[in-house]
């Protein structure tokens, strides 16, 4: 826990935390209770979502990129038609 944080919830200055002894040490002390908190399965739990939303992010771009290789191929055919027809 940030003094930030701590400060974000309420409606207490900056300068009136770090002067607060007692305040000050409850947050050192809640920021070490947090330091307990297994941070690797927090870590776990973002690292799975995230390579979610990566992986659906993933399977869209190559969707797409395949929808447009498949009108590209088709566009190729259609202008190397018209080459032909030309004689060229």
């Amino acid at each position: 826990m940030t003094n930030c944080t701590f400060r974000g919830n309420t409606s207490l200055s900056k300068s009136y935390l770090y002067a607060n002894q007692e305040i000050r040490n409850r947050i050192e002390a809640l920021r070490k209770q947090q330091e307990g908190v297994s941070s690797k399965l927090v870590k776990q739990e973002m690292t799975d979502s995230s390579k979610d939303v990566f992986l659906a992010a993933k399977n869209k771009r190559i969707h797409e990129l395949e929808e447009e290789v498949k009108h590209l191929k088709g566009e190729l055919q259609r202008l190397r038609g018209q080459l032909y027809e030309k004689g060229l």
